[in-house]
C-alpha cells in the first residue's frame, strides 16, 4: 500500500471542500420543491376559505381548512428552518477545509513539499488570490461585487421562514377570533376567551418547535 503524501492530503482537502460548494444549491433545490408545493397548496386553501367566510352553512368545512392552512404554514415554517440548516451546515463544512488549506500552506513543514517552487507564493496559497478589478457593491452594474454566495442562501431561508411566520401568525390570530370557531364551540355571544385560548394553543405549538429546534441536538452535527 503507498504511503499517503503531503499532496495527498492537500488535494483530498480541496476536492471536499468543492463537493460542498457545488453541492450547496443542490441541496436548497431539494426544499425548494416541497415550499413550492406548500404556497400553491396554501394558495387554494386560502381561496377556499375566503369562500366559505360569509356562509354561515359552511362552519365546520370552515374551520377545516383553516386547520389546514396552519399546518400548511407550520411546515413551511419547518422546511425553511431546515433550508437555514442545510446551509449554515455547509458552510461550516467547506470553511473547516478552508481553514485547514491555509494552515498547511502556511506550515514550513508541508508548504515545500507543496507550493511550486517556481510560482509566487503570495498568489499561489489559499486565501491570498488577487481581488478582481472594478470591484463594487452597486447592483445595478456588471461588475464582481464582494457578495457571499452561501450567506445569499441562508437568506433566502431565512426569509422563507420570517414569511411563513406571518402567514401562521396572521392566520391564527384570524381563526381563533372567526365567527364561524365561537360558533361551533356553543360560543354564540363571542366571548374573546375561547379566541384567546385557540389562539395560546396555536402560538404555543410554534414555540415548543423552535424551542426543540434551538436548544437540542435535532439536526446538529458531531463533527464540526
Amino acid at each position: 500500500m503507498e504511503q499517503i503524501t503531503s499532496k495527498d492530503i492537500y488535494a483530498s482537502l480541496w476536492k471536499c471542500r468543492d463537493f460542498e460548494l457545488s453541492h450547496l444549491w443542490q441541496r436548497s433545490i431539494f426544499l425548494t420543491a416541497f415550499l413550492v408545493m406548500c404556497f400553491t397548496g396554501y394558495g387554494s386553501l386560502l381561496l377556499k376559505i375566503c369562500e366559505y367566510v360569509a356562509d354561515d352553512k359552511k362552519i365546520i368545512p370552515f374551520c377545516i381548512l383553516n386547520v389546514a392552512g396552519l399546518c400548511v404554514a407550520f411546515l413551511g415554517i419547518i422546511l425553511s428552518t431546515l433550508w437555514i440548516m442545510m446551509g449554515k451546515g455547509s458552510k461550516a463544512w467547506y470553511e473547516k477545509y478552508e481553514k485547514a488549506l491555509y494552515n498547511i500552506e502556511r506550515d514550513i513543514t508541508y508548504s515545500t513539499k507543496i507550493v511550486a517552487r517556481d510560482m509566487d507564493d503570495a498568489e499561489l496559497v489559499h486565501g491570498s488570490l488577487p481581488r478582481p478589478v472594478p470591484l463594487d457593491a452597486n447592483l445595478f452594474t456588471t461588475n464582481a461585487g464582494k457578495f457571499s454566495v452561501s450567506r445569499i442562501n441562508i437568506a433566502i431561508g431565512q426569509i422563507s421562514m420570517i414569511v411563513w411566520g406571518v402567514i401562521y401568525l396572521i392566520q391564527s390570530i384570524c381563526f381563533s377570533f372567526s365567527k364561524q370557531l365561537y360558533t361551533l364551540l356553543g360560543n354564540c355571544e363571542g366571548c374573546p376567551l375561547a379566541g384567546f385560548i385557540s389562539l395560546f394553543v396555536w402560538l404555543l405549538l410554534l414555540i415548543l418547535s423552535i424551542v426543540i429546534i434551538k436548544y437540542t441536538s435535532w439536526c446538529r452535527s458531531s463533527g464540526i
